[in-house]
């Protein structure tokens, strides 16, 4: 009987031990998650920036061509 006991206390501790390793795996796997999302994150706010610049550019261009166009109508109507 002390003997089934001690092993049973054996494949306690080797459990105990594996679940620490596990955990800590665990705990690896998610800084790592975590630094890719901060990444992913980063670089999407960049993305949405340059994309935001852009879309300015594009609306000013728009409205000068506008304007220039509506400069040219006028400058046509005689007076």
């Amino acid at each position: 009987m002390q003997k089934e006991l001690e092993r049973y206390k054996m494949m306690l501790e080797e459990s105990d031990v594996e679940q620490l390793l596990l955990k800590e795996e665990a705990l690896e796997i998610e800084n790592g998650l975590r630094e890719e999302l901060r990444n992913v994150s980063d670089a999407l706010e960049r993305t949405n920036y340059e994309l935001a610049e852009k879309t300015s550019e594009e609306t000013e261009c728009c409205s000068t061509a506008k304007l220039e166009a509506h400069c040219r109508i006028f400058e046509n109507i005689p007076c």
